[in-house]
This record gives C-alpha cells, sequence and structure tokens, in this order.
C-alpha cells in the first residue's frame, strides 16, 4: 500500500531529523529538503549519480525521502 504526504509537519513527527523528497524541476532531477528550524533547501543535482549520493547521504543523516516524479 501507498502512503502519500503532503504535509511536511506530518512528516517530521516520524521523521524529527528532517525529510527530503526527490524530484523533477524543468527537466533536472532535484532534493528539495526540510530540516526543522531551517529554511526549505533545494539541491539541483548534476545527473542520477550525484542525485543518488546526495540521497544517501541525507537518509545516513536519519533523514526521510520520498520520490516524486522522480525518473
Amino acid at each position: 500500500m501507498t502512503q502519500t504526504f503532503r504535509n511536511i509537519d506530518d512528516l517530521m513527527l516520524i521523521k524529527p531529523k528532517g525529510v527530503f523528497r526527490v524530484t523533477v524541476f524543468m527537466g533536472r532531477i532535484c532534493i528539495v529538503v526540510n530540516r526543522p528550524g531551517e529554511p526549505e533547501e533545494t539541491i539541483i543535482c548534476l545527473n542520477m549519480a550525484d542525485a543518488n549520493k546526495r540521497r544517501m547521504a541525507l537518509s545516513d543523516q536519519g533523514m526521510f525521502g520520498i520520490f516524486e516524479d522522480a525518473p
């Protein structure tokens, strides 16, 4: 069963260190990062390998990741 989250506050309850979502914007892979008490950060990735490296680093920090429209 797939669960769709749209409320960042709900996700922060599950993973208090933060959440990120991998998405495609204007043909580029982007990672949008939400950390408690910090402004939203958008990382524009160079390619799939770069996105995967950054995703793994965020996961290693204890963050929860969501894939939206990612290839």
